[in-house]
């Protein structure tokens, strides 16, 4: 708990790294004006963040990207009427309203968050195709992930593969192609994602990859009226 401290301006990547327990956190009535993308990457239990009364401009959500949270509190904040701080508004819903939330437009007017509306302002979205991929060991299959949106969004794959691909992208199109599917890719996810500073999206599908049956381990021969060698298989 942090309350009425003048000098305590901002929450940089490591000043946190040591509370990896923490799920309660208040800074109130300070002067913090800026909170890094990775001040909590090591607190992933955090639930509870109140930032009431503070100096904050503006909030990235790629700062909350990997946390569970119930709770944020920004009443009291100086935010601007931004397309950064749009996420704000679409995640915190009817309890934008309940803070009384405000933003200050560049002429110096104070508007409610929730009534707040830009063009060209929006959260992208990402199509993946095809949606299902069901093909045979040793095949090749070229996926290809269209985003649209605006302002324009990255685009990113995510996945863990054993399989040999290669990434091309241009524009708002990334075609990844898969070479000689593994079987050890059978069923691993593979993730498209879009962002931009108003937030992200995912599309997604699971490798279904058709291989036989292979004899992985032959146990000891051992006598059952007949001699038997057990064995596995995947």
């Amino acid at each position: 708990y942090i309350a009425n401290q003048g000098s305590f301006s901002s929450i940089n990547d490591k000043d946190l790294q040591n509370y990896k327990n923490l799920r309660n956190l208040t800074v109130t009535n300070s002067r913090l004006t800026y909170v890094s993308k990775l001040a909590f990457q090591n607190n992933i239990k955090i639930q509870y963040l109140n930032l009431k009364d503070n100096n904050l401009s503006s909030l990235s959500w790629r700062i909350f990207r990997h946390l569970n949270m119930s709770y944020l509190i920004l009443s009291g904040n100086p935010l601007h009427c931004s397309c950064e701080n749009m996420w704000i508004k679409l995640w915190l819903g009817e309890e934008a309203d309940n803070q009384e939330l405000h933003c200050i437009e560049d002429g110096g007017e104070r508007k409610l968050l929730s009534t707040l509306t830009l063009p060209n302002c929006e959260v992208p979205m990402a199509t993946l195709s095809p949606v299902k991929v069901k093909v045979m060991e040793g095949e090749n299959v070229q996926l290809s992930c269209t985003t649209s949106g605006v302002p324009s969004a990255e685009l990113i794959w995510n996945m863990t593969l054993v399989t040999n691909y290669v990434i091309e992208t241009s524009g708002q199109i990334s075609l990844l192609r898969l070479s000689n599917l593994s079987s050890m890719d059978h069923n691993s996810k593979i993730s498209c994602i879009a962002e931009n500073i108003v937030g992200e999206k995912e599309s997604a599908l699971l490798l279904d990859i058709l291989f036989p049956p292979k004899i992985t381990k032959l146990g000891d021969a051992i006598p059952d009226h007949h001699w038997c060698i057990p064995f596995s298989i995947a």
